[in-house]
């Protein structure tokens, strides 16, 4: 899962700049609701996969959760170095 969710690092690294006032284009917002909905599909369908094997899916959310925070993280270190060195 986590490969899958780090697709999402350069969504959320645009989302966090949306945050602090960079501005993009309308195509640009496309294409990021595209990429959290290819994702979505797939982490939902690979974790439906889980269960349908037997295994337990509270350690799979909390792997995912855990995934989404340090991109978050990593998104928000990306921003903050851009402020600083422009």
């Amino acid at each position: 899962f986590n490969s899958i969710i780090g697709i999402l690092c350069p969504v959320l690294t645009a989302l966090v700049s949306a945050a602090l006032g960079q501005s993009f284009k309308s195509l640009a917002w496309l294409g990021i609701v595209i990429a959290i909905a290819g994702d979505a599909v797939i982490s939902c369908e690979g974790l439906r996969n889980l269960t349908l094997e037997g295994h337990s899916s509270s350690l799979a959310l909390l792997g995912m959760t855990l995934g989404i925070g340090a991109l978050f993280a990593r998104s928000i270190r990306s921003v903050l170095m851009d402020c600083q060195m422009n």
